[in-house]
């Protein structure tokens, strides 16, 4: 039996029913009146005194993706790598959620299509490392999302850029101008990518379709990208092809980020910030003095005086064979006190390493494998060198 919901008083619900008029919202309702109604109630009341329920709806530039701008490319390219889509009747609706130290990056999107609605913040417990089935090494995950924006100009314009339903399994080749191309990139790498700086290691991965990663290969000539990369395909535990595209040296990753224009707007500083740190290193590094300019200097050295590098060669070669024999001696001492300690020493221990029994099988086996040899060498009509020595000596 369903529990019924208790209806205030005519005062109470007439206070409820004006301030609704009045502009408030079911939420503003519900603060300001929580010692005596529920939400359910609330909404009952106002239903009672033939009051329509407003219904907010999102107000955003709807023709933003229409026509490629660098703000909308980054934008499409962010999309690609971590929103998603949905096909409902005759429009489309876009979903967006990324991890809550991105909230500042999410109100950019958030103002730069005009949405009126705030990022929500919300926060998921990370049970047996997994969120929703997926691998998560935080204790708890923040996330921000802007909720479901839905418009009949998405179902044209977002499949132009590769940004369909279950866009992860299904790959479309996004129809991007070339001129778009490095803000669209920077955008997927803000997504679906890292970005990874140290002195000596220093990368850049991007992740995604296998399709779609050969179809970045082919656009880096496009954006004037010469540099080096690798490209790894892996096959995950559900199946699904995943590959990666790597841009491994400091020299590839600076020239990538030089070709994305990686300080255009908008950009996920907390990213991108790691490009002028490199630089800051790479500066400092080539400011040191030198003993010279020529970058074959210690080659020409060694061919001028081949000699005396020898002679430094051995010396180095003499002190790593000193070296290693001390270690061999210092571990042969310590077995030998232990040995020692057991009551044996190492001619007693090979000694008793194996049993009669073993020994003798040792000798069978042999002797086996001896007379075996001998028969073939007699059907393939081949003396042996001992039977050769007695027909000599007879």
């Amino acid at each position: 039996m369903s529990k019924l919901i208790p209806i205030p008083n005519e005062d109470i619900q007439a206070l409820i029913v004006n301030d609704y008029m009045s502009g408030l919202t079911i939420k503003e309702l519900k603060e300001k009146y929580y010692q005596h109604v529920s939400w359910g109630t609330l909404k009952k009341v106002l239903n009672l005194n033939n009051v329509v329920l407003k219904r907010s709806k999102p107000i955003f530039n709807r023709n933003f993706f229409t026509e490629l701008t660098p703000v909308s490319a980054y934008w499409a390219g962010f999309m690609y790598a971590d929103g998603s889509v949905t096909i409902r009747g005759t429009g489309a609706t876009l979903k967006l959620s990324c991890s809550g130290k991105d909230t500042e990056h999410i109100k950019k999107f958030v103002s730069d299509i005009n949405l009126n609605r705030e990022v929500k913040t919300t926060t998921k417990d990370v049970i047996d490392g997994k969120v929703a089935g997926m691998p998560c090494k935080a204790k708890v995950l923040t996330v921000c999302r802007i909720g479901s924006l839905h418009c009949k100009e998405f179902i044209y314009d977002l499949p132009k850029y590769g940004i369909i339903p279950r866009k992860t399994y299904n790959f479309k080749e996004p129809e991007i101008p070339d001129l778009m191309l490095p803000h669209f990139i920077r955008g997927v790498i803000d997504g679906d990518g890292c970005i990874t700086i140290a002195k000596h290691n220093s990368r850049i991965i991007i992740n995604g379709h296998k399709e779609f990663i050969l179809w970045l290969e082919s656009k880096l000539s496009k954006i004037g990208y010469s540099g080096k990369y690798l490209i790894y395909h892996k096959l995950t535990k559900n199946g699904y092809e995943l590959s990666e595209i790597v841009f491994a040296s400091i020299k590839s990753v600076l020239e990538l980020a030089e070709k994305l224009l990686y300080q255009s707007y908008p950009n996920l500083e907390r990213k991108w910030s790691k490009i002028d740190l490199l630089k800051s290193h790479v500066e400092e590094r080539n400011s040191k003095p030198r003993k010279t300019d020529d970058p074959h200097y210690a080659r020409n050295l060694r061919r001028a005086n081949p000699e005396h590098y020898r002679a430094k060669e051995r010396e180095r070669s003499k002190h790593r064979s000193e070296k290693y024999k001390q270690k061999h001696r210092e571990l042969g001492k310590k077995y030998d006190q232990k040995l020692k300690e057991l009551g044996t020493s190492r001619h007693k221990r090979a000694m008793t390493t194996r049993t009669p029994e073993q020994v003798e099988k040792y000798k069978a086996d042999n002797r086996a494998r001896s007379n075996k040899y001998h028969q073939k060498l007699k059907e393939l009509g081949i003396k042996r060198m001992s039977d050769l020595d007695k027909n000599k000596n007879s």
